[in-house]
């Protein structure tokens, strides 16, 4: 697919509207998306999406779907092909993965299989609402790194777990964190062009009114998490036109300065390129200031994290409303349109989202959501594909288990 690149698209106004906030065309290419619908649903979509796909196999034996467009007819491909087709919404709600689907029948039974989240009453709806009986309960596909240090924070074994939290303390110590008596804010908002200028103004809004969110016998740190990558070898931004952690830093640096002379309890930590591991002990010891995206949101799900989330997107994407949604429903997080505007209401928000947290904390140490989504997943779509290619009938769905080493071999 990296060869011929069939299905890329140039989605430069998309980017741009996400970069610049721009409600009016976010909310524009939203509502034109059914005409894409329509047209990859009808015979000329169907014979364009049969090129793309053959002109890099002329017969895949599986076809793994993960975007919101096309399902449906990339779906009748599956079946033209005789092809097994697995359907993985990258986002907690599906409505838009399974539009203008339907499901199983008795000719179809053995080709279509959905992979969800969790089995919450609307997805399930959704699902008999489009005929789809065949579903796995798999978790929603997000980082290795993020799954696997979930894993150990709430593993059955209480040696795994307090293993885990020992390694968290030895991480947030070196950035002289007292995991006992400190707050953490992490703040990581994406790659957004004009989040630089919001970013700036957030940073500022916490620094002035620090000393009523630090607790009284500790410090409030906040990490902030750059958003562009730098070339290892080069040292050069590959990202053009965004600037660093470094450069906010130097922004904020004189008035934060100025608080640390007055003795403030603030402390601000700009990390650069933070890696998977690290994003997981931040998000499980802080309030994480962020945006709705899906990712975003099951990685706070995987470490039990607790958000207040910047809604000014989200406003115009109905599946990132849908995701802090069902985060506020569950107090997990609460939504502020135009974070970067109302210092009063983003101080409220985090002082009610570290008592959430605190509260939760002393009486309930467990995730709100399993997330099963890892290796063993790909592993076992395999094996479900290899069997249903040397048998007539259709395999039921394996669940083998991987050893640490084949896990190992293919995570590398």
């Amino acid at each position: 697919v990296q060869k011929s690149e069939p299905f890329v698209i140039k989605a430069d106004l998309w980017n741009d509207a996400l970069a610049n906030e721009d409600l009016d065309q976010l909310e524009f290419i939203a509502g034109i998306k059914p005409f894409f619908e329509l047209f990859y649903n009808s015979i000329a979509g169907f014979y364009l999406l049969l090129h793309q796909i053959r002109s890099v196999m002329n017969h895949p034996e599986l076809i793994l779907h993960t975007v919101p467009l096309g399902t449906a007819g990339m779906f009748k491909i599956s079946q033209y092909l005789n092809s097994r087709f697995r359907l993985v919404p990258t986002d907690y709600q599906i409505d838009l993965f399974v539009k203008f689907l339907r499901g199983n029948n008795d000719s179809n039974a053995s080709h279509l299989r959905v992979d969800i989240a969790f089995p919450s009453q609307q997805v399930l709806h959704t699902l008999t609402e489009r005929n789809i009986p065949s579903f796995q309960v798999s978790g929603y596909p997000c980082r290795l790194g993020i799954l696997k240090s979930s894993e150990q924070l709430f593993s059955s074994d209480e040696e795994t777990r307090t293993k885990k939290r020992e390694d968290d303390q030895k991480v947030l110590s070196i950035q002289g964190v007292d995991v006992v008596h400190d707050r953490i804010v992490f703040i990581m908002m994406g790659t957004l062009h004009r989040s630089w200028s919001k970013l700036s103004k957030i940073v500022r809004m916490i620094a002035e009114l620090s000393d009523s969110l630090a607790p009284s016998n500790g410090r409030l740190h906040v990490f902030l998490a750059q958003a562009f990558e730098v070339n290892s070898e080069t040292k050069e931004v590959v990202s053009q036109g965004r600037v660093g952690a470094e450069v906010l830093a130097q922004q904020v640096d004189a008035r934060l300065l100025e608080l640390k002379r007055n003795g403030s309890r603030f402390v601000f930590h700009p990390l650069g390129w933070v890696k998977e591991n690290d994003v997981a002990v931040l998000m499980r010891h802080s309030v994480t200031v962020c945006k709705g995206g899906g990712g975003t949101v099951a990685e706070l799900v995987a470490m039990d994290g607790q958000a207040v989330f910047d809604t000014t997107v989200s406003h115009a994407l109905e599946w990132e409303k849908y995701a802090i949604r069902w985060m506020e429903e569950r107090g997990r997080g609460e939504g502020i349109f135009e974070l970067g505007n109302n210092s009063d209401q983003l101080i409220s928000a985090l002082e009610r989202a570290f008592a959430q947290k605190e509260k939760r904390e002393k009486s309930y140490y467990a995730p709100i959501l399993k997330n099963h989504f890892h290796l063993d997943w790909l592993y076992s779509v395999l094996v479900d594909t290899i069997s249903s290619t040397l048998s007539s009938e259709a395999t039921t769905f394996s669940n083998t288990q991987l050893r640490n080493e084949e896990f190992s071999y293919m995570a590398e």
